[in-house]
C-alpha cells in the first residue's frame, strides 16, 4: 500500500525553533519525500502568515550572556583575559546570527532555507497538492464550510476560520481515489488525544475516514516528525530526536501549567528570554481575538474591507499581577477591500492590552486604534 504524509503547519514552523542544525536535516529528509507529501494552499498561507512571528521569537531569544564577574585584582590574570575574549566572541556570534535572521525577514527567497525548501513543496504540481487555482478547490471549500458550521472536527471551539477543515477535506479526497496509508503529523488537539507520547486520532475523524476513503485505506496520527519519517524508511538520528523532544517538552510544560491553573507561576519561573518566547507564542496563537473587540468592530465597520486579519504585532511590555500577566501590544490589521463599494480604508493600527490568567486564557482590550489615512 502506498503511503502519504501530511504535516501540520506548526511542525513546519518548529524548524525556526529548533536550536541546532537538525532543522536542516529534517528539511532535507522531507524534500526527499516530496512525491508522498500531501500539501494545501491553506498550509502555505498559515506558514507564510506565521513565519515572521516564529523568526522574531528566535530573535528575541538571542541575548549575549553577561560578562562573568571576577575580582578586580585578577583582571590581569590569563584566565580572566581569556574569559573576556570569549565573551567578545560570543557578542560577535550573537550579532552575526541576528544579522542572518534579519536577512531572512528581509529576503526570504534567498536567505531563508526553510522558506526556500517549503516553497518547492508548496509549488509542486501533483495529485497530492491543492493549490488556490486547483479545479477541486471550490468543492473542498464548500465541504469544509459545511463541516465547520456543523462543528465537526478538526476544529477548536474558538476557531473562526475553516482552515483545518480544508486540510482534512483534501486529505479525505486524496484517500478516496486510491488505497493509501495516510500519516498526519500534528500535535493539535483538534485531530485527537495524546497520552504518554502516544497520539490517538479523534473518533469521529477515524469513522468518517473509514466511510469516505477508498476501501482498505488507513489513517494514523503521529505527534513527532521523527517517528513519521521512520514510517517512510527514513533514518533519523538521535540528535534529531533530541532536538524535537526539546521543542515538545517546552510546550508540554506550558500546557500542564495551564491545565493546573498555575500558568502565571510557570511564567514567573522562566528566564527572561524564555518568558519572552513563551509570551510571544501565546500571543501569536490568540491574537485573532483582537478582531472581536468592540473598538475594532466599529472601525472595521467604517471601512469597505473584510475579512480582517492581524498581520503584525509587537510586544511592548510584560507586567505581572498576583494572578495574571498583562502584555502591552502594538498591532497592525489588514482587510481585503470590497471592490464593489467605495474604498474607505483597509488597514488599522493601534495598541492593545492582553491579560493572561492562571489557566493561560487570553483576553484583549484595544486601548487605541485608528484606520490608517488612506486619502494620502
Amino acid at each position: 500500500m502506498d503511503k502519504v504524509l501530511f504535516v501540520d503547519t506548526n511542525i513546519y514552523l518548529d524548524f525556526y525553533r529548533i536550536r541546532s542544525e537538525m532543522s536542516h536535516k529534517f528539511l532535507t529528509q522531507l524534500e526527499s519525500l516530496q512525491s508522498s507529501i500531501v500539501m494545501t494552499y491553506q498550509v502555505e498561507m498559515e506558514f507564510k502568515k506565521n513565519r515572521q512571528a516564529a523568526i522574531l521569537e528566535t530573535l528575541r531569544s538571542l541575548k549575549t550572556p553577561s560578562p562573568i564577574p571576577h575580582p578586580a585584582i585578577l583582571s590581569e590574570a590569563v584566565a580572566c583575559q581569556s574569559l573576556g575574549k570569549a565573551h567578545e566572541e560570543l557578542k560577535k556570534g550573537v550579532a552575526g546570527l541576528t544579522l542572518q535572521l534579519r536577512e531572512m525577514l528581509r529576503e526570504p527567497g534567498s536567505c531563508d532555507t526553510v522558506f526556500t525548501v517549503l516553497g518547492r513543496l508548496f509549488s509542486k504540481n501533483d495529485g497530492l497538492t491543492l493549490h488556490e487555482t486547483s479545479l477541486e478547490k471550490a468543492q473542498v471549500v464548500h465541504q469544509a464550510s459545511e463541516r465547520f458550521l456543523l462543528g465537526y472536527p478538526p476544529r477548536k471551539n474558538s476557531d473562526n476560520s475553516i482552515g483545518d477543515a480544508v486540510n482534512w477535506e483534501w486529505l479525505v479526497q486524496v484517500a478516496s481515489r486510491k488505497k493509501l496509508a495516510v500519516y498526519i503529523v500534528s500535535r493539535d488537539a483538534d485531530y485527537g488525544a495524546e497520552w504518554d507520547h502516544e497520539y490517538y486520532l479523534n473518533d469521529w475523524l477515524r469513522d468518517e475516514f473509514g466511510r469516505r476513503a477508498k476501501k482498505g485505506a488507513s489513517i494514523h496520527l503521529i505527534g513527532r516528525l521523527s517517528d513519521a519519517l521512520r514510517e517512510f524508511s527514513v533514518s533519523v538520528s538521535k540528535a534529531q530526536e533530541k532536538a524535537e523532544r526539546a521543542i515538545i517538552s517546552g510546550r508540554r510544560r506550558a500546557k500542564v501549567a495551564e491545565e493546573s491553573g498555575r500558568y502565571i507561576d510557570y511564567l514567573r519561573s522562566l528566564k527572561k528570554e524564555d518568558l519572552e518566547s513563551e509570551i510571544d507564542s501565546k500571543i501569536a496563537d490568540t491574537i485573532y481575538l483582537l478582531l472581536d473587540d468592540e473598538t475594532m468592530c466599529s472601525l472595521m465597520a467604517e471601512t469597505n474591507a473584510g475579512p480582517w486579519d492581524i498581520d503584525d504585532y509587537n510586544i511592548l511590555d510584560i507586567e505581572f499581577e498576583t494572578e495574571s500577566a498583562t502584555v502591552q501590544i502594538g498591532f497592525h490589521a489588514t482587510g481585503e477591500a470590497d471592490l464593489d463599494r467605495p474604498f474607505c480604508g483597509d488597514k488599522i493600527s493601534g495598541n492593545a492590552e492582553a491579560t493572561i490568567d492562571e489557566s493561560g486564557d487570553v483576553t484583549y482590550i484595544v486601548k487605541d486604534a485608528e484606520i490608517e489615512d488612506w486619502s494620502k
